[in-house]
């Protein structure tokens, strides 16, 4: 995926990253994080017997929960509160529209689990990047970039009407290697 990366910011290392790098990418720049993580804890408790039962269990859902609520703005988010992939790949992609997360160890693709597709000029596709184990960063890619494939969990519980999300991404799907 390397050639199709255009440019990337680096978002402060400071426990926030991955909240940042969604709030960059959204365009409200990486101090937006506290909206970003307010966002999640809304998806996560509207749909939360489906999270439940997409997690496996209820006390995993809170474990999600509780990482996602930390906005203290004065001192560094400790580990517990980081973000936790896959598990919150899922809210990112339902509130936000489609993520694809790169790292060196695994490519993944997030589509929304409720939602109709919007046309297709009003997609939005966000990409991080997961580097050195512990640090997400928001990337720009270049049009027509391969997608890589989208998680195995989408298939199982998305609704029905979100078996068009997978259409106009066929080309760039097949792609990928």
């Amino acid at each position: 995926m390397q050639p199709y990366i255009i440019s990337f910011t680096d978002v402060k290392a400071d426990g926030n990253c991955g909240f940042s790098a969604i709030a960059v990418l959204l365009g409200l720049g990486e101090d937006a994080w506290p909206y970003v993580r307010r966002d999640l804890i809304f998806e996560l408790r509207t749909f939360w017997n489906e999270y439940i039962e997409m997690y496996g269990s209820y006390d995993h859902a809170i474990s999600i929960y509780h990482s996602l609520s930390f906005f203290e703005s004065h001192r560094s988010a400790s580990l517990e509160y980081w973000m936790t992939m896959p598990d919150m790949r899922h809210l990112i992609a339902c509130k936000y529209n489609v993520i694809h997360i790169l790292s060196p160890k695994q490519c993944d693709t997030y589509l929304p689990l409720r939602s109709i597709p919007p046309p297709t000029d009003e997609r939005v596709s966000m990409t991080t990047g997961f580097v050195n184990d512990n640090h997400y960063v928001p990337l720009s890619l270049a049009d027509r970039y391969p997608m890589p494939f989208v998680m195995i969990q989408w298939f199982k519980y998305k609704y029905e009407c979100e078996a068009d999300w997978v259409t106009p991404y066929n080309e760039q799907l097949a792609l990928f290697v």
